[in-house]
Protein backbone atom coordinates (compact mmCIF):
# COMPACT_ATOMS: atom_id res chain seq x y z
CA UNK A 1 0.00 0.00 0.00
CA UNK A 2 1.36 3.54 -1.13
CA UNK A 3 1.33 6.40 1.12
CA UNK A 4 2.59 9.82 1.30
CA UNK A 5 4.91 11.42 3.90
CA UNK A 6 5.32 14.59 3.53
CA UNK A 7 5.99 16.52 6.76
CA UNK A 8 4.77 19.88 7.36
CA UNK A 9 4.59 20.52 10.58
CA UNK A 10 4.72 24.15 12.29
CA UNK A 11 7.83 25.83 12.23
CA UNK A 12 9.05 28.72 14.37
CA UNK A 13 9.89 32.08 12.55
CA UNK A 14 12.70 34.47 12.74
CA UNK A 15 14.80 32.45 15.34
CA UNK A 16 18.60 31.77 15.69
CA UNK A 17 19.40 28.06 15.58
CA UNK A 18 21.12 28.75 19.45
CA UNK A 19 17.56 29.65 20.53
CA UNK A 20 15.56 26.95 19.15
CA UNK A 21 18.13 24.55 20.87
CA UNK A 22 17.79 26.51 23.82
CA UNK A 23 13.91 26.71 23.83
CA UNK A 24 13.90 22.87 23.07
CA UNK A 25 16.22 21.73 26.25
CA UNK A 26 14.57 23.83 28.22
CA UNK A 27 11.20 22.23 27.37
CA UNK A 28 12.91 19.03 28.02
CA UNK A 29 14.24 20.03 31.45
CA UNK A 30 11.09 21.42 32.56
CA UNK A 31 9.23 18.30 31.65
CA UNK A 32 11.48 15.83 33.67
CA UNK A 33 11.41 18.59 36.44
CA UNK A 34 7.77 17.57 37.12
CA UNK A 35 7.82 14.16 37.37
CA UNK A 36 8.25 12.04 40.27
CA UNK A 37 10.07 11.00 42.09
CA UNK A 38 12.20 14.21 40.40
CA UNK A 39 9.58 16.55 41.88
CA UNK A 40 8.75 16.44 45.41
CA UNK A 41 5.95 18.96 45.44
CA UNK A 42 2.66 18.82 43.29
CA UNK A 43 2.71 22.84 42.73
CA UNK A 44 5.44 22.29 40.67
CA UNK A 45 3.69 20.78 38.24
CA UNK A 46 2.58 22.89 35.11
CA UNK A 47 -1.04 22.11 34.66
CA UNK A 48 -4.02 20.29 36.00
CA UNK A 49 -3.16 17.33 34.06
CA UNK A 50 0.55 17.50 35.38
CA UNK A 51 -0.44 17.64 38.91
CA UNK A 52 -2.84 14.60 38.20
CA UNK A 53 -0.50 12.20 36.61
CA UNK A 54 2.12 13.44 39.35
CA UNK A 55 0.36 12.11 41.84
CA UNK A 56 -0.85 9.51 39.99
CA UNK A 57 3.31 8.14 39.73
CA UNK A 58 3.34 9.13 43.67
CA UNK A 59 0.37 7.01 44.39
CA UNK A 60 1.62 3.79 42.08
CA UNK A 61 5.49 3.72 42.55
CA UNK A 62 4.98 4.04 46.27
CA UNK A 63 4.65 0.76 47.92
CA UNK A 64 2.18 0.73 50.86
CA UNK A 65 3.14 -1.53 53.28
CA UNK A 66 0.21 -3.53 53.89
CA UNK A 67 1.17 -4.97 50.48
CA UNK A 68 4.80 -4.80 51.15
CA UNK A 69 6.33 -8.73 51.12
CA UNK A 70 6.89 -8.65 54.89
CA UNK A 71 3.08 -8.23 55.38
CA UNK A 72 1.86 -10.45 52.31
CA UNK A 73 4.01 -13.77 52.92
CA UNK A 74 2.11 -15.24 55.11
CA UNK A 75 -0.61 -15.51 52.90
CA UNK A 76 0.96 -16.70 50.06
CA UNK A 77 1.33 -20.83 49.86
CA UNK A 78 4.73 -21.96 51.03
CA UNK A 79 6.10 -22.93 47.49
CA UNK A 80 5.40 -19.46 46.65
CA UNK A 81 7.28 -17.43 49.14
CA UNK A 82 11.34 -18.25 48.37
CA UNK A 83 10.06 -17.11 44.68
CA UNK A 84 8.20 -14.47 45.62
CA UNK A 85 10.92 -12.92 48.11
CA UNK A 86 13.00 -12.90 45.27
CA UNK A 87 11.08 -10.59 43.23
CA UNK A 88 10.51 -8.18 46.29
CA UNK A 89 14.14 -8.48 46.61
CA UNK A 90 15.06 -7.31 42.87
CA UNK A 91 12.00 -4.28 43.80
CA UNK A 92 13.30 -3.14 46.80
CA UNK A 93 17.33 -2.79 45.15
CA UNK A 94 15.86 -1.00 42.21
CA UNK A 95 13.57 1.45 44.27
CA UNK A 96 16.82 2.46 46.27
CA UNK A 97 18.81 2.67 43.19
CA UNK A 98 16.24 5.00 41.58
CA UNK A 99 15.92 6.84 45.35
CA UNK A 100 19.93 7.25 45.22
CA UNK A 101 19.93 8.39 41.07
CA UNK A 102 16.91 10.90 41.26
CA UNK A 103 18.87 12.30 44.45
CA UNK A 104 22.07 12.18 42.83
CA UNK A 105 20.89 14.34 39.59
CA UNK A 106 18.51 16.61 41.92
CA UNK A 107 21.90 17.61 43.68
CA UNK A 108 23.98 18.05 40.50
CA UNK A 109 20.79 19.95 39.00
CA UNK A 110 20.68 22.11 42.36
CA UNK A 111 24.43 23.10 43.21
CA UNK A 112 25.24 23.59 39.20
CA UNK A 113 27.82 26.41 39.05
CA UNK A 114 26.57 29.55 38.69
CA UNK A 115 26.16 30.57 34.45
CA UNK A 116 24.31 33.21 32.38
CA UNK A 117 22.44 31.57 29.27
CA UNK A 118 24.09 32.62 26.06
CA UNK A 119 20.67 34.23 25.41
CA UNK A 120 19.23 36.75 26.62
CA UNK A 121 16.04 35.65 29.24
CA UNK A 122 13.84 38.10 27.27
CA UNK A 123 13.93 35.30 24.60
CA UNK A 124 11.85 33.17 27.10
CA UNK A 125 9.06 35.50 28.49
CA UNK A 126 6.72 34.83 26.16
CA UNK A 127 6.86 31.25 26.24
CA UNK A 128 5.11 28.79 28.51
CA UNK A 129 8.31 26.95 29.31
CA UNK A 130 9.50 27.87 32.99
CA UNK A 131 12.36 26.54 34.59
CA UNK A 132 12.38 26.33 38.66
CA UNK A 133 14.72 29.02 40.17
CA UNK A 134 16.85 26.26 41.91
CA UNK A 135 17.28 24.65 38.36
CA UNK A 136 18.27 27.64 36.60
CA UNK A 137 21.98 27.37 36.59
CA UNK A 138 21.57 23.88 35.36
CA UNK A 139 19.39 24.35 32.53
CA UNK A 140 21.64 26.98 31.61
CA UNK A 141 24.93 24.75 31.49
CA UNK A 142 23.13 22.42 29.80
CA UNK A 143 21.66 24.55 26.88
CA UNK A 144 24.79 26.60 26.75
CA UNK A 145 27.90 24.96 23.95
CA UNK A 146 31.30 24.83 25.79
CA UNK A 147 32.69 26.82 23.32
CA UNK A 148 30.13 30.08 23.37
CA UNK A 149 29.20 30.10 27.08
CA UNK A 150 29.44 33.17 29.42
CA UNK A 151 30.33 32.29 32.43
CA UNK A 152 32.96 33.21 35.82
CA UNK A 153 35.60 30.63 35.06
CA UNK A 154 37.00 30.45 38.71
CA UNK A 155 33.29 29.13 40.02
CA UNK A 156 32.82 26.98 37.53
CA UNK A 157 36.00 25.38 37.74
CA UNK A 158 36.22 24.92 41.51
CA UNK A 159 33.11 22.96 42.04
CA UNK A 160 33.80 20.11 39.26
CA UNK A 161 36.85 19.59 41.09
CA UNK A 162 39.17 20.10 38.11
CA UNK A 163 43.06 21.25 37.39
CA UNK A 164 43.01 24.57 37.25
CA UNK A 165 44.88 24.14 33.97
CA UNK A 166 41.79 23.00 32.47
CA UNK A 167 40.36 25.32 30.15
CA UNK A 168 36.24 26.71 31.17
CA UNK A 169 35.19 25.06 28.28
CA UNK A 170 36.00 21.90 29.15
CA UNK A 171 35.06 22.04 32.66
CA UNK A 172 31.72 22.91 30.92
CA UNK A 173 31.92 19.95 28.71
CA UNK A 174 32.87 18.05 31.37
CA UNK A 175 29.40 18.40 33.54
CA UNK A 176 27.16 18.34 30.62
CA UNK A 177 28.64 14.81 30.07
CA UNK A 178 28.45 13.64 33.91
CA UNK A 179 24.91 14.98 33.91
CA UNK A 180 23.79 13.73 30.71
CA UNK A 181 25.41 10.14 31.86
CA UNK A 182 23.12 10.61 35.38
CA UNK A 183 19.85 11.26 33.40
CA UNK A 184 20.59 8.33 31.03
CA UNK A 185 21.01 6.44 34.59
CA UNK A 186 17.76 7.68 35.97
CA UNK A 187 15.74 6.69 33.10
CA UNK A 188 17.40 3.13 32.95
CA UNK A 189 16.82 2.92 36.58
CA UNK A 190 12.98 4.79 36.52
CA UNK A 191 12.01 1.89 33.37
CA UNK A 192 13.57 -1.32 35.45
CA UNK A 193 11.86 -0.27 38.89
CA UNK A 194 8.38 0.11 37.33
CA UNK A 195 9.10 -3.24 35.39
CA UNK A 196 10.20 -4.78 38.67
CA UNK A 197 6.89 -3.01 40.59
CA UNK A 198 4.66 -5.05 37.41
CA UNK A 199 6.41 -8.18 37.82
CA UNK A 200 5.74 -8.31 42.20
CA UNK A 201 2.09 -7.54 41.08
CA UNK A 202 1.96 -10.17 38.88
CA UNK A 203 3.18 -12.79 40.36
CA UNK A 204 1.28 -12.32 43.53
CA UNK A 205 -2.04 -12.10 40.89
CA UNK A 206 -1.33 -14.64 38.92
CA UNK A 207 -3.86 -17.46 38.17
CA UNK A 208 -3.41 -21.10 37.00
CA UNK A 209 -4.40 -22.07 33.51
CA UNK A 210 -7.50 -23.29 34.22
CA UNK A 211 -8.16 -20.42 36.76
CA UNK A 212 -9.11 -22.89 39.74
CA UNK A 213 -5.92 -21.84 41.45
CA UNK A 214 -4.67 -18.61 42.82
CA UNK A 215 -1.14 -17.39 44.06
CA UNK A 216 -2.44 -14.86 46.82
CA UNK A 217 -5.76 -16.45 47.63
CA UNK A 218 -8.67 -15.27 45.29
CA UNK A 219 -10.51 -13.78 48.31
CA UNK A 220 -7.75 -11.96 50.06
CA UNK A 221 -8.49 -8.43 50.45
CA UNK A 222 -5.73 -6.87 48.73
CA UNK A 223 -6.00 -8.52 45.79
CA UNK A 224 -8.34 -6.02 43.49
CA UNK A 225 -6.34 -3.51 44.82
CA UNK A 226 -2.94 -4.78 43.52
CA UNK A 227 -4.48 -5.58 40.05
CA UNK A 228 -6.35 -2.09 39.95
CA UNK A 229 -2.39 -0.82 41.30
CA UNK A 230 -1.39 -2.78 38.33
CA UNK A 231 -3.64 -1.15 35.83
CA UNK A 232 -2.16 2.45 37.08
CA UNK A 233 1.30 1.56 37.01
CA UNK A 234 1.11 0.30 33.12
CA UNK A 235 -0.80 3.68 32.46
CA UNK A 236 2.64 5.18 33.96
CA UNK A 237 4.79 3.00 31.77
CA UNK A 238 3.09 3.26 28.53
CA UNK A 239 3.38 6.88 28.78
CA UNK A 240 6.82 7.17 29.44
CA UNK A 241 7.84 4.57 27.33
CA UNK A 242 6.02 6.21 24.44
CA UNK A 243 6.58 9.91 25.63
CA UNK A 244 11.16 8.64 25.25
CA UNK A 245 9.95 7.65 21.52
CA UNK A 246 7.87 10.42 20.79
CA UNK A 247 11.20 13.17 22.29
CA UNK A 248 13.59 11.13 19.66
CA UNK A 249 11.36 11.34 16.84
CA UNK A 250 10.21 15.34 17.04
CA UNK A 251 13.68 16.56 18.26
CA UNK A 252 15.43 14.66 14.91
CA UNK A 253 12.68 16.50 12.45
CA UNK A 254 13.88 18.77 10.02
CA UNK A 255 11.38 21.36 10.54
CA UNK A 256 8.78 22.22 13.24
CA UNK A 257 10.78 21.07 16.14
CA UNK A 258 8.90 24.15 18.54
CA UNK A 259 5.57 24.99 17.96
CA UNK A 260 5.07 28.19 16.10
CA UNK A 261 3.31 30.14 18.56
CA UNK A 262 3.54 28.69 21.93
CA UNK A 263 7.27 28.20 21.22
CA UNK A 264 7.11 25.18 23.36
CA UNK A 265 8.84 21.88 21.72
CA UNK A 266 6.29 19.93 19.57
CA UNK A 267 7.07 16.61 22.00
CA UNK A 268 5.37 19.22 24.70
CA UNK A 269 2.10 19.39 22.86
CA UNK A 270 2.30 15.78 22.02
CA UNK A 271 2.27 14.89 26.17
CA UNK A 272 -0.15 17.58 27.23
CA UNK A 273 -2.46 16.02 24.76
CA UNK A 274 -2.23 12.61 26.73
CA UNK A 275 -1.82 14.08 30.08
CA UNK A 276 -6.00 15.57 28.71
CA UNK A 277 -6.39 11.58 27.89
CA UNK A 278 -5.68 10.90 31.01
CA UNK A 279 -7.69 13.23 33.35
CA UNK A 280 -10.23 13.13 31.64
CA UNK A 281 -10.91 9.49 30.70
CA UNK A 282 -8.65 7.19 33.26
CA UNK A 283 -10.63 8.42 36.48
CA UNK A 284 -13.97 6.83 35.30
CA UNK A 285 -12.58 3.51 33.97
CA UNK A 286 -9.74 2.25 35.36
CA UNK A 287 -11.10 1.50 38.79
CA UNK A 288 -14.06 -0.85 37.30
CA UNK A 289 -14.11 -4.65 38.07
CA UNK A 290 -13.58 -5.11 34.56
CA UNK A 291 -12.69 -2.37 32.01
CA UNK A 292 -15.14 -2.57 29.50
CA UNK A 293 -15.84 1.02 28.33
CA UNK A 294 -12.94 2.12 26.55
CA UNK A 295 -9.28 0.69 26.01
CA UNK A 296 -6.65 3.04 27.84
CA UNK A 297 -3.48 0.78 26.96
CA UNK A 298 -4.34 2.08 23.51
CA UNK A 299 -5.09 5.42 24.00
CA UNK A 300 -2.20 6.31 26.08
CA UNK A 301 0.40 4.82 24.31
CA UNK A 302 -0.63 6.23 20.98
CA UNK A 303 -1.08 10.26 22.46
CA UNK A 304 2.68 10.95 22.57
CA UNK A 305 3.21 9.36 19.05
CA UNK A 306 -0.31 11.12 17.65
CA UNK A 307 1.87 12.99 15.36
CA UNK A 308 4.91 11.43 14.81
CA UNK A 309 3.93 10.30 11.19
CA UNK A 310 2.77 13.22 9.99
CA UNK A 311 5.23 15.74 11.46
CA UNK A 312 8.63 13.30 11.07
CA UNK A 313 10.09 10.96 8.60
CA UNK A 314 9.50 7.71 10.69
CA UNK A 315 6.90 4.98 9.40
CA UNK A 316 3.93 3.95 11.25
CA UNK A 317 5.13 -0.02 11.27
CA UNK A 318 8.70 1.49 12.64
CA UNK A 319 7.44 3.45 15.36
CA UNK A 320 4.89 0.95 16.92
CA UNK A 321 7.88 -1.61 16.59
CA UNK A 322 10.10 0.58 18.36
CA UNK A 323 7.50 1.04 21.07
CA UNK A 324 6.66 -2.57 21.68
CA UNK A 325 10.41 -3.16 21.43
CA UNK A 326 11.04 -0.76 24.26
CA UNK A 327 8.05 -2.40 26.02
CA UNK A 328 9.69 -5.40 26.17
CA UNK A 329 13.14 -4.57 27.04
CA UNK A 330 13.36 -5.93 30.61
CA UNK A 331 16.64 -5.39 32.61
CA UNK A 332 18.12 -8.60 33.02
CA UNK A 333 17.79 -8.88 37.04
CA UNK A 334 13.85 -9.02 36.54
CA UNK A 335 14.19 -11.28 33.67
CA UNK A 336 16.13 -13.44 36.57
CA UNK A 337 13.31 -13.81 38.63
CA UNK A 338 10.39 -13.48 36.42
CA UNK A 339 9.25 -17.06 36.86
CA UNK A 340 5.55 -18.32 37.29
CA UNK A 341 3.69 -20.30 39.63
CA UNK A 342 2.06 -22.71 37.83
CA UNK A 343 5.63 -24.16 35.85
CA UNK A 344 4.50 -21.81 32.52
CA UNK A 345 7.97 -21.70 30.95
CA UNK A 346 9.10 -18.22 31.25
CA UNK A 347 8.98 -16.86 27.97
CA UNK A 348 5.24 -17.81 28.16
CA UNK A 349 5.13 -16.19 31.56
CA UNK A 350 7.09 -13.03 30.54
CA UNK A 351 4.66 -12.86 27.08
CA UNK A 352 1.41 -12.91 29.25
CA UNK A 353 2.45 -11.06 32.04
CA UNK A 354 4.81 -8.68 31.19
CA UNK A 355 3.70 -7.14 27.78
CA UNK A 356 2.44 -3.92 29.17
CA UNK A 357 1.03 -3.25 25.12
CA UNK A 358 0.22 -6.90 23.66
CA UNK A 359 -0.32 -7.38 20.08
CA UNK A 360 -3.58 -6.38 19.86
CA UNK A 361 -3.37 -2.79 20.47
CA UNK A 362 0.23 -2.94 18.62
CA UNK A 363 -1.87 -3.43 15.45
CA UNK A 364 -4.76 -1.10 16.06
CA UNK A 365 -2.23 1.12 17.27
CA UNK A 366 -1.41 1.17 13.57
CA UNK A 367 -4.80 2.07 12.41
CA UNK A 368 -4.82 4.64 14.95
CA UNK A 369 -2.15 6.62 13.67
CA UNK A 370 -3.16 6.64 10.26
CA UNK A 371 -6.61 7.77 10.82
CA UNK A 372 -4.84 10.77 12.77
CA UNK A 373 -2.05 11.81 10.07
CA UNK A 374 -2.99 14.43 7.45
CA UNK A 375 -0.69 12.73 5.55
CA UNK A 376 -2.77 9.68 5.38
CA UNK A 377 -3.46 8.17 1.53
CA UNK A 378 -6.44 6.32 1.57
CA UNK A 379 -6.62 3.12 -1.03
CA UNK A 380 -8.90 2.98 -3.54
CA UNK A 381 -11.30 0.41 -1.42
CA UNK A 382 -10.76 2.77 1.97
CA UNK A 383 -11.97 5.84 -0.02
CA UNK A 384 -15.20 3.60 -1.21
CA UNK A 385 -15.93 2.67 2.20
CA UNK A 386 -15.45 6.13 3.75
CA UNK A 387 -17.87 7.37 1.19
CA UNK A 388 -20.45 4.65 1.63
CA UNK A 389 -19.67 5.18 5.81
CA UNK A 390 -19.72 8.77 5.68
CA UNK A 391 -22.81 9.69 3.48
CA UNK A 392 -25.43 10.39 6.13
CA UNK A 393 -22.87 12.37 8.66
CA UNK A 394 -24.49 15.91 9.66
CA UNK A 395 -21.15 17.16 10.36
CA UNK A 396 -20.52 16.51 7.05
CA UNK A 397 -23.20 18.16 5.31
CA UNK A 398 -22.37 21.66 3.03
CA UNK A 399 -21.48 24.19 5.12
CA UNK A 400 -20.68 27.52 3.80
CA UNK A 401 -16.42 27.15 5.89
CA UNK A 402 -13.19 27.59 4.50
CA UNK A 403 -9.66 26.88 4.56
CA UNK A 404 -7.11 24.57 5.46
CA UNK A 405 -8.55 24.02 9.08
CA UNK A 406 -12.54 22.84 8.09
CA UNK A 407 -10.61 20.48 5.09
CA UNK A 408 -8.55 18.82 7.93
CA UNK A 409 -11.95 18.18 10.25
CA UNK A 410 -13.62 16.70 7.11
CA UNK A 411 -10.88 14.49 5.86
CA UNK A 412 -10.61 12.96 9.78
CA UNK A 413 -14.08 11.92 9.88
CA UNK A 414 -13.68 10.16 6.42
CA UNK A 415 -10.52 8.58 7.35
CA UNK A 416 -11.82 6.87 10.69
CA UNK A 417 -14.73 5.89 8.89
CA UNK A 418 -12.71 4.40 6.02
CA UNK A 419 -9.85 3.05 7.62
CA UNK A 420 -11.29 0.74 10.58
CA UNK A 421 -14.95 -0.73 11.49
CA UNK A 422 -14.29 -1.39 15.33
CA UNK A 423 -16.13 0.97 17.16
CA UNK A 424 -13.27 0.94 19.87
CA UNK A 425 -10.66 1.83 17.73
CA UNK A 426 -13.38 4.83 16.63
CA UNK A 427 -13.13 5.82 19.85
CA UNK A 428 -9.98 5.63 20.58
CA UNK A 429 -9.06 7.94 17.46
CA UNK A 430 -11.83 10.22 18.43
CA UNK A 431 -10.37 10.79 21.61
CA UNK A 432 -6.83 11.90 20.64
CA UNK A 433 -8.34 13.86 18.18
CA UNK A 434 -10.73 15.92 20.94
CA UNK A 435 -7.87 15.97 23.15
CA UNK A 436 -5.50 17.60 20.66
CA UNK A 437 -7.84 19.88 19.74
CA UNK A 438 -8.29 20.82 23.19
CA UNK A 439 -5.29 21.85 23.40
CA UNK A 440 -4.69 23.70 19.72
CA UNK A 441 -7.91 25.69 20.27
CA UNK A 442 -6.54 26.72 23.86
CA UNK A 443 -5.73 30.08 24.74
CA UNK A 444 -2.42 30.03 25.73
CA UNK A 445 -1.02 27.80 22.44
CA UNK A 446 -2.78 30.31 20.50
CA UNK A 447 -1.01 33.54 21.78
CA UNK A 448 0.30 35.05 18.65
CA UNK A 449 -2.45 33.81 16.38
CA UNK A 450 -3.83 36.58 14.13
CA UNK A 451 -7.60 36.72 15.40
CA UNK A 452 -8.54 35.50 11.43
CA UNK A 453 -6.78 31.99 12.17
CA UNK A 454 -8.37 31.51 15.60
CA UNK A 455 -11.72 32.37 13.73
CA UNK A 456 -11.35 30.03 10.84
CA UNK A 457 -10.40 27.19 13.25
CA UNK A 458 -12.92 27.93 15.38
CA UNK A 459 -15.51 27.87 13.08
CA UNK A 460 -14.31 24.71 11.41
CA UNK A 461 -13.88 23.01 15.28
CA UNK A 462 -17.63 24.00 16.27
CA UNK A 463 -19.14 23.62 12.89
CA UNK A 464 -17.62 19.57 12.25
CA UNK A 465 -15.97 18.34 14.77
CA UNK A 466 -18.57 19.55 17.35
CA UNK A 467 -21.11 19.07 15.86
CA UNK A 468 -20.01 15.09 14.30
CA UNK A 469 -19.29 14.36 18.17
CA UNK A 470 -22.48 15.88 19.43
CA UNK A 471 -24.89 14.69 16.13
CA UNK A 472 -23.16 11.80 14.77
CA UNK A 473 -21.40 9.97 17.44
CA UNK A 474 -22.67 7.03 19.97
CA UNK A 475 -21.76 8.96 22.57
CA UNK A 476 -24.01 6.30 24.70
CA UNK A 477 -21.83 2.76 23.98
CA UNK A 478 -19.02 4.56 23.34
CA UNK A 479 -18.49 7.44 25.56
CA UNK A 480 -15.72 10.13 25.54
CA UNK A 481 -16.15 10.82 29.28
CA UNK A 482 -15.19 14.39 29.93
CA UNK A 483 -13.13 15.27 26.34
CA UNK A 484 -16.36 16.23 25.37
CA UNK A 485 -17.19 18.76 28.02
CA UNK A 486 -13.75 19.97 28.24
CA UNK A 487 -13.76 20.56 24.21
CA UNK A 488 -16.95 22.86 24.39
CA UNK A 489 -16.03 24.45 27.50
CA UNK A 490 -12.45 25.47 25.51
CA UNK A 491 -13.94 26.54 22.67
CA UNK A 492 -16.47 29.06 24.48
CA UNK A 493 -13.13 30.16 26.51
CA UNK A 494 -11.67 30.86 23.13
CA UNK A 495 -14.54 32.69 21.53
CA UNK A 496 -14.91 34.71 25.18
CA UNK A 497 -11.45 35.94 24.53
CA UNK A 498 -11.55 37.19 21.17
CA UNK A 499 -14.95 38.70 22.12
CA UNK A 500 -12.84 40.96 24.53
CA UNK A 501 -9.42 41.72 22.71
CA UNK A 502 -10.90 40.98 18.64
CA UNK A 503 -14.32 41.73 18.86
CA UNK A 504 -14.73 43.70 15.50
CA UNK A 505 -13.76 40.04 13.64
CA UNK A 506 -16.51 38.28 14.89
CA UNK A 507 -19.19 37.76 12.16
CA UNK A 508 -23.17 36.27 12.35
CA UNK A 509 -22.22 32.83 12.20
CA UNK A 510 -20.12 33.31 15.32
CA UNK A 511 -22.33 34.46 17.64
CA UNK A 512 -24.44 31.11 16.06
CA UNK A 513 -22.12 28.86 16.96
CA UNK A 514 -21.41 30.61 20.29
CA UNK A 515 -25.22 30.28 21.51
CA UNK A 516 -24.84 26.33 20.09
CA UNK A 517 -21.78 25.69 22.55
CA UNK A 518 -23.61 27.49 25.32
CA UNK A 519 -26.46 24.79 24.67
CA UNK A 520 -24.37 22.25 24.01
CA UNK A 521 -22.67 22.81 27.48
CA UNK A 522 -26.28 22.34 29.80
CA UNK A 523 -26.47 19.36 27.71
CA UNK A 524 -23.29 17.40 27.93
CA UNK A 525 -22.05 18.57 31.61
CA UNK A 526 -18.34 17.84 33.01
CA UNK A 527 -18.87 14.74 35.40
CA UNK A 528 -17.94 14.90 38.48
CA UNK A 529 -14.88 13.62 38.85
CA UNK A 530 -13.62 10.55 41.92
CA UNK A 531 -13.15 11.83 45.37
CA UNK A 532 -9.64 10.81 45.54
CA UNK A 533 -8.35 12.63 41.70
CA UNK A 534 -11.04 15.94 42.71
CA UNK A 535 -8.84 16.17 45.85
CA UNK A 536 -5.88 15.93 43.82
CA UNK A 537 -6.68 19.16 41.54
CA UNK A 538 -7.95 20.65 45.20
CA UNK A 539 -4.56 20.18 46.56
CA UNK A 540 -2.95 21.22 43.92
CA UNK A 541 -4.72 24.70 43.31
CA UNK A 542 -4.42 25.23 46.67
CA UNK A 543 -0.56 25.05 46.88
CA UNK A 544 -0.50 26.77 43.40
CA UNK A 545 -2.55 29.90 44.99
CA UNK A 546 -0.38 29.94 48.48
CA UNK A 547 2.51 29.97 46.44
CA UNK A 548 1.85 32.99 44.34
Amino acid sequence: MSMEHNPHPEEPQAMSDELIRALLLRGYAALLHERYPINSHIENCSSEGSAHFWAMEKENLEIPKDITFDAIKDSLPEKDQERIQKIWGVVMALRNSLIQTSTTLKHRWATAPETQSIIDESEFDDTTIKIRTEYRNAVNLTTNKPDNAIHDEANILAPLDRDPEISSSEAIKGWQLNEKALRGSFDYTHKAYMDALHLYHEALIEKSPDKKSFVLPEDHPKRQEIAIRNRYLRIIQLFHTSAGIAKTEHHTQKRGKLRKFSKTPYLNHTLDVTLTLILDVIPFIIEEKKIKMANPYLVIPTGPLHDTFEDTLIGISQTVQKLENQCNQLDAMVVAVAKSGFERDQDTFISDNMDILHKDNARHMKQLLRILSNNTVLTPNEEKEGKINTRNLKALEDKNISGSSDKKRVDFIKRLFAITESPKTRQAAIMIKTADTINNISIAENKGKTPKQKIETLRAVVSRFVTFLTQDYDNTNYPLFNLLPNLIETAIEAYIDIHVHNYKHLAEIDFELIENLNSLKRHFPKIPLPKKDQKILDEYKEKKLSRK
